[in-house]
């Protein structure tokens, strides 16, 4: 039963995947062409872009091509509850009819499970945001059946439930604007990968540049947030290398130490042997050396070619202080952070990891930071372009060449805006201002947004009456955004002052 049912969820995700890309909410007539002309012909095709590669060939806003591409992901993700769907198809409804059809006839046909009539509408709202009206007109409802309505109601909505879980955690770790931020840079493929770079003076003996510029300066903070988000299904990772650490303080400053078998002592040295083939004599090589010849010390022939006259068997170590010659030492782990010797295989071997967003939830993730898509949206809607030549790999260029990671940057012809989302525990304080401000004025930005969850200190709220920059204070992005929708509308009036 249960492999009948993937077949079927592989089907129905072939129909939605092989739509083609004219299909998509948005894309216009001149921006298909271009597509197009890239082989880019199907949904299926469109979910699998990198935007900025894309970009380069089509020169279609990067913003414009992650908007496409999302909406091609959702389409694919998206299963409608089949018994629904074949009461639906049987009457040959298309999209566009299940939209308009009477709530009320969708719970009769649900029964009691009003979960399940809530879930339905739910998923048909977030189709129709996918299709345009050609395509919610001509596609029939039944090609997005399937996926975990095809279980048994009580195994369905336990896992309706779990998403809803994996969506609340989605959420929790994502109300820390600069994570938020950096999942944001990653979904959007400014970031496609973190990868680790050694860095042995640091506690963790490695950091993960990208991440500890937006998130947090200290790289132990960073590991352990980015762990988290693995964790929860945010990110997926693969192995990268392994390092050393001291059982002791934790460091990865472990050197290996040799000593002498005999005596003790560090001071050897350690030196190449020769075979002598004709007399069979083993030396020490510097022995062998009589200025500029080797000359065997037992039958003074002279040895001219290695492998024809003699050869290297190994190394010796010889021992500085006792003389001692031995084909082996003693090996000791030494921490030169804490000074402490290490017992044989008493030392740390940890894994290191690359990092990048997860597949598998990239659409629940850009659901979940959809408040942040709402605020672009409604820049865009005022004629803002969100795409600019001054942004260089998801930063915004300053009038001193220094490249600054931001939230949102947005120009048009007589205004430019720079928005910075910050939260804190309890109030956000007057130093992310100060960090507001000197981008902005390093941007040359007409206007300064700055978002405080869940409210800022009155030092910020003075400074900003001062220097003329909006601050929006709410709990949450949600309430945030309705905020904003009221700043935007004197948007060009409030200009910074410097």
């Amino acid at each position: 039963m249960k492999n009948s049912d993937n077949s079927e969820n592989v089907q129905t995700m072939d129909m939605v995947g092989s739509l083609g890309i004219e299909s998509i909410r948005g894309i216009g007539d001149d921006e298909l062409k271009k597509i197009l002309a890239e082989n880019v012909l199907t949904v299926s095709d469109m979910q699998k872009i990198n935007p900025l590669f894309l970009y380069e060939k089509v020169k279609i806003p990067v913003c414009k091509l992650i908007e496409y591409r999302d909406k091609a992901a959702t389409m694919l993700n998206l299963r409608l509850d089949r018994e629904i769907v074949d009461i639906l198809s049987k009457k040959d409804f298309s999209i566009q009819e299940s939209l308009e059809m009477d709530p009320k006839k969708i719970e009769k046909i649900a029964g009691r499970e009003s979960v399940k009539k809530t879930v339905f509408l739910k998923n048909l709202s977030k189709l129709s945001t996918c299709l345009n009206d050609q395509a919610r007109e001509s596609c029939k409802i039944d090609i997005f059946r399937g996926g975990a309505e095809s279980q048994d109601p009580e195994e369905q909505w336990a896992g309706g439930a779990g998403l809803e879980d994996k969506k609340k955690r989605f959420e929790i770790l994502l109300s820390n604007n600069k994570v938020a931020q950096l999942v944001e840079r990653m979904l959007e493929g400014w970031i496609v990968e973190l990868t680790p770079r050694w860095q042995l003076e640091t506690e963790l003996g490695y950091v993960y540049p990208e991440a500890e510029e937006i998130v947090d300066k200290n790289n132990k903070v960073v590991e352990a947030k980015l762990r988290e988000l693995y964790e929860a299904g945010v990110l997926d990772r693969h192995f990268f290398d392994k390092v050393f650490r001291c059982p002791f303080c934790g460091f990865p400053s472990v050197l290996l130490r040799y000593s002498c078998t005999r005596c003790g002592s560090r001071n050897i040295r350690q030196e190449d042997m020769i075979q002598h083939y004709k007399c069979g004599h083993v030396d020490l090589a510097r022995r062998f050396k009589t200025g500029d010849k080797l000359i065997c010390p037992q039958c003074a022939a002279e040895l001219e070619s290695l492998g024809k006259d003699y050869l290297k068997p190994g190394v010796m170590f010889e021992c500085q202080n006792c003389g001692d010659i031995s084909g082996s030492v003693h090996k000791k782990m030494f921490c030169y952070t804490c000074n402490n010797l290490i017992e044989k295989d008493k030392e740390v071997l940890e894994d290191v990891w690359v990092y990048k967003i997860s597949n598998e939830n990239r659409t629940l993730l850009l659901e979940v930071l959809k408040p942040r898509q709402r605020i672009r949206e409604i820049l865009q809607d005022k004629g803002y372009s969100l795409d600019s030549t001054r942004i260089i790999n998801g930063k915004l260029q300053g009038a001193s060449r220094t490249l600054h990671y931001f939230d949102v940057y947005a120009e048009k012809a007589d205004n430019t805006m720079l928005i910075e989302v910050v939260s804190d525990e309890n109030q956000v304080e007057i130093g992310s201002m100060y960090e507001l401000l000197a981008k902005a004025v390093d941007a040359e930005v007409d206007e300064a947004v700055l978002f405080a969850f869940p409210k800022a200190s009155q030092a910020v709220r003075d400074f900003a009456l001062h220097y003329n920059v909006s601050v929006i204070e709410a709990a949450d992005l949600y309430q945030a955004v309705q905020n904003f929708e009221q700043v935007i509308k004197v948007s060009g009036e409030r200009h910074l002052k410097v």
